[in-house]
């Protein structure tokens, strides 16, 4: 009779063990998923129109490294749905980048120190966004 209430006792303490464990581990789980997000700086969606995935911002980001082209200055940052000011030029759609991208043709290019605009050639709306 002893002995099965020792055993008893042994399996009651080593669940004691397991569940102050696991709430010990899901609690420092927790603090490092709080962490995370508080440390995230501000998320930037790729392709907020449905077009442009991480990979073919990286494309164009590799692409563009290589030319030599006009950075326009503006004073902030657009957002896709954005419209360019008059004062800056959209440059055409490298054919580099339109062989690899060709639902990006006809669109325009901006280049800002921060971001890479790929404009809707008509209306010079910001179309995608990618930062430098």
């Amino acid at each position: 009779m002893e002995t099965l209430q020792g055993a008893n006792r042994r399996t009651d303490l080593v669940r004691a063990i397991i569940i102050e464990a696991s709430v010990r581990f899901f609690s420092a789980l927790q603090f490092l998923v709080l962490i995370c997000v508080l440390n995230a700086g501000p998320v930037h969606v790729y392709g907020q129109s449905g077009r442009l995935t991480l990979e073919q911002a990286h494309v164009i980001k590799e692409l563009l490294k290589e030319k030599a082209l006009q950075i326009s200055d503006l004073p902030q940052a657009l957002t896709p749905g954005d419209v360019v000011p008059d004062a800056i030029q959209a440059l055409p759609m490298p054919d580099e980048i339109a062989v690899k991208l060709p639902q990006f043709k006809a669109h325009r290019l901006v280049l800002t120190l921060k971001q890479i605009l790929i404009v809707e050639p008509q209306a010079l709306k910001v179309s995608e966004t990618i930062d430098r």
